[in-house]
C-alpha cells in the first residue's frame, strides 16, 4: 500500500513539474539567453583597470565613458556580431556606472510597460514578446536578448531604459527629432551617463548626411551634439556594409585591417587613427559627395568576425510573418555582401 502511494505521489510530482520546466524551456529558447550578467564580476576589475590597452574593444568604450556623458553606438541593422558585442557590453557598462540605455527599437508608446518589465521579479516572456513587436524590423531574437540581459542586471531596480522610437502609426514624424528629444528628456532630468544604441544613419555627431542639392539631414545624433558638444560621442561598427559606386552592396574593411582575422575586437578613436583621411563612400550614408573616414566617425570598433551573418526572426513573435518581405530582401543583400569586398575608391 505504501508503494502504491509513493508511487502515485512521485506521479502527480512528475506531472506537475514537467509543464513548468518544458515552460521554461519555451521561454529561455524564444529569446535565446546567453547567462552571462553572473561573470561579468570576475572580470570587471580588469578592464577597469586595464587602462593601457586602448585597443581592447570593452575598455575602449568604458573609457569613453570618462571624458563623455552620452555615447552613441551605431550598427547595421540585424548583424548577428554587432548585436552578440552589444548584448555582451551591457552588464560591463552596468558596472561602469552606466544604467541608462536608449534604444532605437522601441517605441516611446511602450515606455510604461518597460517599465512594469524591468521592475518584475520574474523574467515575463509574453509582456516582452508585446513590447518588441510593435514594427516588424525588430522581430528579431537579438534585440530581444538586450532586454532580457538588462532585466537581469536589474536587481537593484535602477537601471532604465528609453524608448525612442515613434511607434508604426506615427511614421509621419521624424524620427530622428522625436528620438532626440526622448532622450534629451531623460538627460536633462539626471544627466546620467547613456549608452544610445541606434542605426548608423542616426548616429552622426558632427558629420550631416547630405539630402540632396545642398540640403543636408539633421540626424539625431546631430542634435544631442548641437546641444551638447562635449558631452556626445559616436562610435560604429566595422567592418561597415556600403553600396559602393559600382551599386553593388558589399564589406568596406578599415584600409590595412584585415576585420576576419582580428583575434580580438579592437576599438580607437579616428582623430588618432593613420587613416582618418581615407575616402569614405556610401550611397546610403554621405550620398554626395564623398567624406573621409575622419569626416564621419568619432570612434570605431573592429569586431572579429569570420563572417557577417544576418539574425533570423523570431518565430514566436504573433504575426512575424509581416516582416518577411523585408527579412528576404536584406536576405539578398547578404548573400551579394558574402561575394565581394570592396575597396571603396
Amino acid at each position: 500500500m505504501r508503494n502504491k502511494i509513493f508511487v502515485c505521489i512521485s506521479f502527480v510530482l512528475v506531472l506537475l513539474v514537467l509543464p513548468f520546466n518544458e515552460s521554461f524551456s519555451q521561454i529561455t529558447d524564444s529569446v535565446n539567453i546567453k547567462v552571462g550578467a553572473e561573470r561579468v564580476e570576475d572580470y570587471f576589475n580588469f578592464y577597469k583597470e586595464k587602462k593601457t590597452d586602448n585597443r581592447d574593444a570593452i575598455n575602449y568604450f568604458l573609457h569613453k565613458y570618462d571624458n563623455y556623458d552620452i555615447i552613441i553606438l551605431g550598427e547595421h541593422h540585424r548583424v548577428q556580431s554587432e548585436l552578440d558585442f552589444t548584448n555582451e557590453l551591457l552588464p560591463y557598462l552596468y558596472k561602469y556606472g552606466v544604467k541608462t540605455f536608449a534604444f532605437e527599437f522601441l517605441s516611446q508608446d511602450s515606455q510604461d510597460k518597460l517599465k512594469v518589465f524591468m521592475h518584475k521579479d520574474t523574467f515575463d516572456y509574453i509582456l516582452l514578446n508585446n513590447i518588441i513587436s510593435y514594427k516588424p524590423r525588430w522581430y528579431i531574437k537579438e534585440y530581444e536578448q538586450l532586454l532580457y540581459s538588462l532585466w537581469q542586471l536589474n536587481k537593484n531596480k535602477d537601471i532604465r531604459i528609453i524608448a525612442c522610437d515613434a511607434s508604426e502609426n506615427d511614421s509621419f514624424l521624424d524620427r530622428d527629432s522625436l528620438m532626440a528629444i526622448n532622450i534629451l528628456s531623460e538627460y536633462k532630468k539626471s544627466e546620467e551617463k547613456i549608452l544610445v544604441y541606434c542605426g548608423r544613419n542616426h548616429s552622426f555627431t558632427d558629420f550631416y548626411q547630405y539630402a540632396g542639392k545642398g540640403d543636408s539631414i539633421m540626424r539625431m545624433g546631430n542634435i544631442l551634439f548641437e546641444k551638447y558638444p562635449k558631452s556626445v560621442f559616436n562610435i560604429n561598427f566595422f567592418p561597415a556594409i556600403v553600396l559602393d559606386t559600382s551599386n553593388i552592396y558589399c564589406i568596406y574593411n578599415l584600409p590595412t585591417i584585415d576585420s576576419f582575422n582580428n583575434k580580438e575586437s579592437i576599438g580607437f578613436d579616428m582623430d588618432s587613427a593613420s587613416y582618418k583621411n581615407n575616402i569614405f563612400y556610401d550611397k546610403h550614408l554621405a550620398r554626395n559627395p564623398k567624406h573621409s573616414l575622419g569626416d564621419i566617425f568619432n570612434g570605431v570598433i573592429i569586431l572579429n568576425q569570420s563572417d557577417i551573418q544576418i539574425c533570423l526572426p523570431d518565430k514566436t513573435i504573433e504575426n512575424y510573418i509581416s516582416m518577411f518581405e523585408e527579412y528576404n530582401e536584406i536576405s539578398k543583400i547578404f548573400k551579394t555582401i558574402k561575394k565581394c569586398n570592396c575597396n571603396n575608391k
